[in-house]
């Protein structure tokens, strides 16, 4: 047994996080279809005008704007649909029958309404007048050809890539995802699909993460179960093509919780040890080029700490913003925090109103049914039943 000695206050352990979450420096280029999601590391900028071309904002007819006022009857010289170009031009007295989204043809300045007309034999009347311009969409503006439609750094939403599919972007530079190899240790985990002996555990955290971390923007591959051993730990350490490594389980003080050890005889360890609850065997460390960042296995631990420290680093080596949502809540029950430890809470929120779901560490149950967490700090050793609080939303 190696009991801890001086612990990281949370706060100092998070800055470590961020500091080893290096921003993504690598790029790729990418079909717009395949982007979703994805950060742009040059802005995406459009090829085209939208609209290329003056077009029908309404249903209705092609005018002179001077010849609705009079009220006079125009005679249809044409039909334009949307996609086809007019064969005709509008002259004094005289209309084109239009679709909205059709170009305007020569002559005609104005659209006037089809609800705003009597068809007359041959042609129509104009029951309201129109002025130059109206029911015109302008060609350019929406977007402008050079301009940039997506800003480096920008995360491509489905509204963004409609929006650089209509500029004529078809494909994107993105930043290269970071690339997570995610291992689950210990002599005790089995994975799904088997019978459980007494004392083991199914590989329940490394599914939770695993599907946090893709959220989050990573390339996960899932390295088999590593069993409680020095080399069998040093050979996941050393395995190359892979930007992060997160382990679970083994950081804590028992005899066979060899992590720690390991990774400080291939790499370094800048981090074992946090005053925070959940959390306190956290690792945060480094072997060559690669971050390495040990999870405690006891499941509400493994995951609130996913939450809170492993997703934001994950997001950050994307290039993605690091900040969840949060929510102003009220506590319903008194809270008591542990004194000069930082504490990260299960809460549940119902109607404004947020419940504590923590039970113990090694339920999963306590995260389950949660809908975000407190985030108590260290000099706080009590939250009143009734006090607002902020609930980072999961």
């Amino acid at each position: 047994m190696r009991p801890f000695q001086e612990l990281t206050s949370f706060e100092r352990a998070r800055r470590v996080s961020q500091q080893l979450a290096a921003p993504p420096s690598e790029e790729e280029v990418l079909a717009l279809q395949q982007a979703n999601g994805r950060v742009l590391a040059h802005a995406a900028v459009a090829r085209t005008d939208v609209p290329s071309a003056d077009r029908a904002a309404m249903d209705g007819y092609a005018v002179r704007s001077d010849d609705t006022r009079e009220k006079a009857p125009l005679r249809r010289v044409g039909r334009i649909a949307a996609g086809q170009q007019a064969e005709a031009s509008v002259d004094p007295g005289t209309c084109i029958e239009i679709a909205t989204g059709a170009p305007i043809p020569p002559g005609a300045d104005a659209v006037i309404p089809v609800e705003h007309t009597l068809e007359e034999e041959g042609g129509i009347r104009a029951q309201q007048p129109v002025s130059a311009g109206d029911h015109i969409s302008v060609r350019g503006t929406d977007l402008q050809a050079g301009i940039a439609v997506g800003r480096e750094g920008e995360v491509l939403t489905p509204a963004l890539l409609s929006a650089c599919a209509a500029a004529g972007i078809a494909e994107v530079s993105v930043w290269r995802r970071p690339r997570v190899l995610l291992a689950p240790t210990g002599d005790e985990v089995v994975p799904l699909g088997r019978d459980l002996l007494p004392g083991q555990v199914y590989d329940s955290n490394a599914s939770g993460l695993q599907a946090l971390l893709e959220q989050a923007g990573a390339e996960v591959v899932r390295a088999d179960i590593v069993v409680d051993e020095a080399a069998a730990l040093r050979q996941l350490f050393e395995r190359p093509g892979h930007d992060l490594i997160a382990t679970i389980g083994g950081t804590s003080v028992g005899r066979r919780d060899l992590v720690p050890e390991v990774v400080a005889a291939v790499g370094e360890v800048l981090v074992h040890g946090v005053a925070v609850r959940p959390g306190k065997p956290l690792l945060l460390g480094r072997v060559a080029e690669r971050t390495v960042i040990g999870l405690p296995g006891f499941p509400t631990t493994c995951m609130i700490l996913g939450y809170a420290i492993l997703e934001p680093m994950v997001r950050r080596m994307g290039g993605l913003p690091a900040v969840r949502p949060t929510l102003l809540c009220t506590l319903e029950d008194t809270v008591r925090s542990p004194p000069d430890k930082a504490q990260l809470l299960p809460v549940a929120v119902t109607a404004g109103l947020a419940r504590p779901t923590f039970t113990f560490s090694s339920a999963i149950s306590s995260m389950a049914h949660a809908t975000g967490w407190l985030e108590i700090a260290a000099e706080v050793e009590e939250l009143a039943a009734g006090e607002h609080v902020q609930v980072h939303l999961f």
